[in-house]
């Protein structure tokens, strides 16, 4: 016999007898130690009598369900704490330990949801008579029924039996009913339904017995088909089913399978994705994630520091001093004076110092000269003479330029002396620009002195009375050869002789001693004025 999709609902329906098939919410049957069930309705609790013959009481769906199971010497109760209840259908309701009989059972008491009371049947092991989800059957002309599921229509053929067709719940649920010959026809044309429960179908007028009656079709809400049990059997009529799964063809939802998109036959969720969506795992193995690899390999990574590659190495460095080149202050070698790329000339001790006196431009060189030139601002007007004439050299000289050097690759020799004798106003900061090589063209060091102005002679005729005034080295507003000089903001003036009129002497500034500092400490001795009081001792 072949099975339908809601062959769990179809067993709700028990017919014990077709005399009262629809008479009981639970029938019971025992199968040894087991007591079986059948149910319409939802099961919120039961208790039952024995005589003894029950020692222990358990499992079953009553304990699966979460019921409480408890048994004495007379009793079987069993209840939820919780609410729950034990699902209308089939099973094995409760396990009972003893030597346990159908007689010895008696008094069951059911109850289903919001407490009420269930029609209960107990003792006789025979199948029920319909399993469909509609049952019909016949009461004279009146054809009953008693359906799990909403009947959006129905029609059913005859041998001529039925004379006419009318009343019963499909006319006062607005149904269209028509008879013919061979056939009756119910409908609505408004889809309303006769809702699922039992009564009289319709009325059939003349001889109608269970044998005039054939080809019971019913559809429930959205045209699905309904299985149907007529006359106290389940002869549910032959369909295709090309895919073997208990549904036929013509009401099944996929002749097929499913595939794990809830596709028909569909194919499945595609190579490489991780859902029917369409997405991919991401490196974090987080589907429909956005992690991705860096350009280092490491998932959700953030990729190497800027101008380094993923092992920490520069990208660019092209001095390899592991400093890269976008970060690096020097692409090259500090010279010995922190010069990036220098020559160490700068710091170096000069080969050739320079100094002016006068009008003659003295030196003092470590290395033989062989050629030199410098600039001038217009100061110089000739050139001549000196340790370059009398070496050969050639001079010459513009408007902004001098030049010597020898023809015959003479040099001057390491010493000091006076180079050239220059023609002109000639001053410290008119010449500039020094350049002089060395033998092979090497390049000199130059260092030019600025000359110092001669200093004052400050001869103060010592008087036995001084203050010793010391200058130290942290005095920091003081230049190499600057004049310093002590004064006596109140020192005499003039003195003042009484005899020749003088009322008093003049007082004001006093040079009292001097010196030039040379960096280091300095100690000037403050002569008192003492020189001007013979006029009568100190004023």
């Amino acid at each position: 016999m072949l099975s339908y999709k809601n062959k769990i609902i179809k067993m709700i329906f028990i017919l014990a007898f077709i005399t009262n098939v629809f008479s009981q919410d639970v029938i019971l049957s025992l199968d040894n130690g087991s007591l079986n069930y059948i149910s319409s309705v939802n099961i919120a609790g039961f208790q039952f009598s024995h005589n003894g013959c029950v020692e222990s009481a358990s499992g079953g769906d009553a304990t699966s369900n979460g019921f409480t199971i408890s048994s004495s010497g007379s009793t079987v109760l069993a209840f939820s704490f919780s609410g729950a209840v034990i699902p209308a259908g089939e099973g094995t309701l409760v396990e009972l330990g003893g030597v346990i009989t159908d007689d010895c059972l008696f008094d069951f008491v059911f109850s289903g949801e919001n407490g009420t009371s269930l029609n209960v049947q107990f003792g006789d092991n025979e199948q029920p008579a319909c399993i469909s989800q509609v049952c019909l059957e016949l009461d004279g002309g009146s054809l009953n029924y008693l359906s799990m599921e909403n009947i959006a229509g129905f029609q059913f053929s005859h041998n001529g039996c039925v004379e006419s067709a009318s009343g019963g719940d499909a006319t006062s649920n607005g149904f269209t009913v028509s008879a013919s010959g061979t056939a009756v026809l119910a409908f609505s044309f408004s889809g309303a339904v006769i809702p699922a429960g039992e009564g009289t179908l319709v009325e059939l007028g003349g001889t109608i017995t269970d044998d005039c009656l054939s080809n019971f079709v019913f559809s429930g809400e959205g045209g699905t088909s309904l299985t149907v049990g007529f006359g106290g059997g389940d002869e549910p009529p032959p369909c295709d089913d090309i895919d073997n799964d208990d549904i036929c063809d013509d009401i099944d939802d996929c002749i097929g399978e499913y595939d794990d998109c809830g596709i028909c036959n569909g194919d499945g969720i595609p190579s490489g994705n991780c859902d029917c969506n369409g997405n991919i795992e991401d490196c974090l193995g987080i589907c429909g994630g956005e992690a991705v690899e860096d350009e280092c390999g490491i998932c959700n990574g953030d990729g190497p520091d800027e101008y380094y590659d993923c092992n920490g190495n520069c990208l660019n460095d092209e001095d390899d001093d592991l400093v890269c080149d976008e970060l690096d202050d020097c692409i090259g070698e500090y010279d010995d004076c922190e010069i990036c790329n220098g020559d160490g000339s700068i710091c170096s001790d000069p080969d050739v110092y320079l100094s002016l006196n006068g009008n003659d431009l003295n030196y003092t060189s470590s290395v033989n000269i062989a050629g030199f030139q410098f600039s001038h601002n217009g100061c110089v007007e000739s050139a001549s003479g000196g340790d370059a004439t009398s070496n050969g050299f050639t001079i010459s000289s513009s408007s902004s330029t001098v030049l010597a050097f020898s023809f015959s690759g003479a040099v001057i020799p390491a010493g000091e002396g006076t180079l050239i004798e220059l023609g002109g106003v000639i001053t410290d900061d008119c010449l500039l620009d020094f350049v002089f090589s060395g033998e092979n063209g090497t390049s000199l060091i130059i260092e030019f002195e600025i000359s110092i102005d001669s200093y004052f002679n400050v001869d103060l005729v010592e008087t036995g009375n001084f203050q010793l005034v010391i200058f130290q080295p942290s005095i920091s507003s003081l230049d190499l050869g600057d004049e310093i000089g002590v004064f006596d903001a109140n020192g005499i003036l003039e003195s003042c002789d009484p005899a020749s009129g003088c009322v008093e002497p003049s007082y004001g500034e006093v040079l009292v001693g001097s010196g030039i500092w040379e960096g280091s400490q300095l100690s000037i001795s403050a002569i008192e004025s003492t020189d001007l009081s013979d006029f009568g001792g100190p004023v």
